[in-house]
Order: structure tokens, then C-alpha cells, then sequence
């Protein structure tokens, strides 16, 4: 026995030797990776800043280790690649969130690698008053210490259009988000549970999907979670009646039989079900896990009226509001694209409630519509199944309240874009012309020239800019562009 004894400790030393050897290799990678690959890369990304213009993507965040950081991704043409990139520029770890501390924090890295902030052309932040407050925000701080010629392009504007499906959903006082929480949260660790859910599905012939969390701060997941509830609520359905007490699954009984046969679940598939409904009540529950399940059934069977209502006002509207975010979400560079299509956004969502008549006017003049003015308003658009649900029932209590929130939802969503989106604004605008689908207008000239007056500190003295301007708009011999193509490339190949 002595010889194997031996042997094995000699064994689990060599693994022991290699797992510290291993130990070490990994920590030499981390250190060549840091200090090493990671440097270099970032002393790249600092002599590209010294050399070209470029605009920063701010943000506070928490990291892993909940420490708040202020995370900077740059955003700049790059000669080299003749491309546009954008590169992570740094995270400064943060100990009081105020626009003085965290001037104070971009200023220090600035100085420390040598980046001059007049090649500073403008910063993407959130729109709350420590970045972007009038007086004493981060935005106003630095424009008024460090770079006078910081443009003002406004805030993000997809987190305008995720606050502005927040507004929309206020009236409804949560009553869809409560119930996507409600189902997600009651399979998140009930794996049995999700494996009959998906069981169930495929009795009736439906895809299944795990049920999601709704994401509070990107309120525009309320969407996605509203198409998944409305392909999966019949599969929620069966799955909940199993739930109720015996009384009201005999009032519910034929409306079951009646989902039975819409959806051709056989005999055999229907005693599963009983089972499964057997099996899951027999499983010990939480005096909160009974809440959750009673709120759950009270909606998809009591209410389902009204869940069907929210669920088709949401499906209708939302979509709007997403199509805009999707946009602006990629890497495309598609700033001359933001001014029309806010304005094309918030027009969409008017023609929803508004009578068409009163959309024929500027963007100024849109702003200043009075909104809650019911001489302005048209038939409200709620969806298709909302619209053969109040054709159908139009005095029942539940529709009329329903019509009272989904007005109330329009105005209080569409006064909110009136204050936050900035179709005023005279950058973005200008900014509209460099678009080549607008080139060989008059007022793209105009707003060309707006543009290099703005960007004057970016325009070498000796150019007569007005000429190349006029040139540039009737020039026959410029590459073809389609709308949709990369404007950063097809300029290049110009």
C-alpha cells in the first residue's frame, strides 16, 4: 500500500504544482492584458483624440463590484480605417455623484493623457440636472471651463422616447407591468411549473417562450413582454385554471372547453392537464406565492376583458415609439437623420389621437399645440381587438374607463415629447444637411452654411467653405445614394 500511498501524493503534488503554475500564467495574462495589450489600446485611442475630433457617450453607472463609475465611450473619424469607430475611452470610479466631482474626474483624465479638449465636439448625456442642468450641470460646466465650442445636440433622445412610453403607461397604473412581473416571477424558480407551462403549449400549438422580467428602466420592454403575453395568454390560461377554487372553475369550465377546441387539444392531452393542475396543487405555497397566483388568475380569467383591452392599446401604440429606439440603437452614424425622424416620431404618435389637419405645420408651431384641447382630437387609435371590443360593448363600465385612460394617455405621453424632444433645436437641424437625399435644395445650402458657422473652429481659415458648399450641392459627378446607405462611406468614396 505504501508504494500507491506514495505514488498518489506524488500525483497531487504535480496537480498541485500545476494548478498554482496555472495560477500564475493566468495572472501574468490578466497583467499583459491590463498593462499591457490594454494599454497599448489605449494609447492608440489617446493619440487618434489629439489628432482628430471626436464626441463622447457619458454615463454613471454601478459596476460588478457596485462601486458608481463614470463609464466614456468616444466616438471619432479615423483617417486610417476611413470609417467612423467608437472605442471605450475609460471608467472613472466615482465617490459622490455631482456635476463639480465628476467635471472634476473627466478634467484630471484629460490633463493626465494629454487630450486637448478644444477636439471635443459634443457629449451624449442622460438628461437629468447633475449632466445636463442649465446652470451648473456637467454639460454647462464643461462648456463654459473647458470647451466654449462644445455643441449642444441634447440629450439621449431613445431615453427620451423610453421615459415617453413610461408617460403613456402612467394612466394604466401598471396593470399589465404588475401582471408580466406576477408570471415571471412565479416560474423564475419553479422549474416543474415552466416545464408544464411549455408541456401546455404544445397541447394547444402555441411556441412557448420562459416568461421575461420587465425592465423598469427601458420601459420600451413592455412591448416585447406584451407580444409574448398576448401569443402565450391562452397557455397562462389553461395553466392558471388549475389555480382557482372549485367554484369558479365550474363558472369557468366552458369557457376552457371552448379554448380546447379552438386550439383541437385532444382527450388524451386534456387529462394531462388535469394532472399537471393536480400535481402543481399539491406543491406547498407562500402566503405571497397564493397572492401572486390569485392576482394572476383574477386578470387572465376575471378581467380578461381588460387585459385584453391594455394588451391592444400596447400592441397599437408602442411599436411607434420602439421602431425609433431600434433605429438609433446600431452603430450606423445617423445624425443627420435624428432631427426628422423625431419629428417624424412624435408626428406618428399625434396622428394617433389628433385629427390630421392640425399635423400640417412646423415643428415650432407642433410644440405648441394644446394637446389636452379635445376640438383637436379625432377617434382614438386602442388596437384592433380594443376597437371591435368597444364596437361591441361601447357603454360597459370597463370600456368607458378604458377610453378615459387611453385619452389620458395620449395627452400626458404627447405633452411630455412637446417639452423633451428638441425639434427647436437649430444644431441638429443644421446638422440635418449633410443628408445627400436633401442635396440640391436651396435650403440645404442655407442650413450648410448654418453648419459650418457653428463648426467654424473645425474649418481650416484659408477654405472659402460658402464655394465648396455651393459646389458640393450641384455637383452631378458625386457617388449615387440611396437613402438607408452608410452616409460616412458613400461621403468617401465622394
Amino acid at each position: 500500500m505504501a508504494p500507491v500511498l506514495v505514488e498518489l501524493s506524488q500525483c497531487l503534488a504535480a496537480d498541485k504544482a500545476a494548478l498554482s503554475q496555472m495560477k500564475v500564467s493566468r495572472t501574468a495574462a490578466s497583467y499583459k492584458i491590463v498593462y499591457g495589450m490594454g494599454r497599448t489600446f489605449a494609447e492608440k485611442t489617446f493619440s487618434n483624440l489629439r489628432r482628430y475630433p471626436f464626441s463622447l457617450n457619458v454615463d454613471e453607472s454601478t459596476s460588478s463590484s457596485f462601486k458608481k463609475v463614470l463609464s466614456m465611450l468616444v466616438s471619432y473619424f479615423n483617417e486610417e480605417l476611413n470609417d467612423v469607430v467608437v472605442e471605450h475611452l475609460g471608467c472613472l470610479e466615482v465617490w459622490k455623484v455631482t456635476s463639480a466631482s465628476l467635471e472634476r474626474l473627466m478634467f484630471d483624465f484629460f490633463q493626465k493623457n494629454n487630450i486637448p479638449w478644444l477636439n471635443l465636439i459634443s457629449i451624449m448625456l442622460d438628461s437629468c440636472n447633475v449632466m445636463r442642468g442649465s446652470k451648473s450641470g456637467l454639460e454647462t460646466r464643461i462648456r463654459e471651463r473647458h470647451c466654449p465650442t462644445l455643441l449642444d445636440v441634447d440629450g439621449d433622445s431613445c431615453h427620451h422616447v423610453h421615459n415617453a412610453a413610461k408617460r403613456f403607461a402612467e394612466p394604466f397604473e401598471n396593470y399589465l407591468e404588475q401582471l408580466f412581473a406576477d408570471i415571471h416571477t412565479d416560474h423564475q424558480w419553479a422549474s416543474d411549473q415552466l416545464a408544464y407551462l411549455k408541456e401546455i403549449a404544445e397541447f394547444l400549438g402555441i411556441p412557448a417562450t420562459n416568461p421575461q422580467r420587465f425592465v423598469s428602466h427601458r420601459w420600451l420592454s413592455a412591448y416585447d413582454l406584451t407580444i409574448n403575453t398576448k401569443r402565450m395568454l391562452p397557455v397562462f390560461k389553461v395553466l392558471y385554471f388549475g389555480f382557482m377554487g372549485k367554484q369558479d372553475q365550474e363558472l369557468y369550465n366552458e369557457i376552457l372547453k371552448d379554448l380546447y377546441g379552438d386550439h383541437g387539444v385532444s382527450d388524451k392531452a386534456q387529462r394531462r392537464v388535469r394532472f399537471i393542475h393536480q400535481d402543481l396543487c399539491k406543491k406547498g405555497m407562500t402566503d405571497l406565492g397564493k397572492k401572486r397566483k390569485a392576482r394572476i388568475v383574477k386578470k387572465i380569467w376575471v378581467e380578461n376583458q381588460k387585459v385584453d383591452l391594455n394588451l391592444s392599446v400596447y400592441l397599437g401604440v408602442l411599436p411607434i415609439l420602439k421602431e425609433y429606439v431600434m433605429v438609433f440603437q446600431g452603430s450606423k452614424t445617423l445624425v443627420h437623420k435624428l432631427h426628422d425622424k423625431q419629428l417624424e416620431v412624435f408626428i406618428d404618435f399625434l396622428a394617433c389621437f389628433i385629427k390630421p389637419e392640425h399635423l400640417k405645420m412646423s415643428a415650432n408651431k407642433l410644440l405648441e399645440l394644446d394637446l389636452a384641447n379635445n376640438k383637436l382630437h379625432s377617434q382614438i387609435y386602442v388596437g384592433k381587438v380594443a376597437e371591435d371590443l368597444i364596437a361591441a360593448h361601447p357603454k360597459h363600465p370597463v370600456i368607458i374607463d378604458f377610453i378615459e385612460k387611453v385619452t389620458k394617455a395620449y395627452t400626458t405621453c404627447g405633452k411630455y415629447m412637446q417639452s423633451k424632444l428638441p425639434l427647436k433645436s437649430k444644431t441638429l437641424q443644421a446638422l440635418s444637411s449633410i443628408d445627400p437625399v436633401v442635396r440640391g435644395h436651396s435650403q440645404a445650402v442655407t442650413q450648410l452654411k448654418e453648419l459650418a458657422r457653428i463648426m467654424k473652429h473645425l474649418v481650416a481659415e484659408e477654405s472659402d467653405i460658402t464655394q465648396e458648399i455651393i459646389r458640393y450641392n450641384v455637383d452631378s459627378n458625386l457617388a449615387k445614394y440611396e437613402d438607408g446607405d452608410d452616409i460616412v462611406k458613400c461621403g468617401h468614396m465622394s
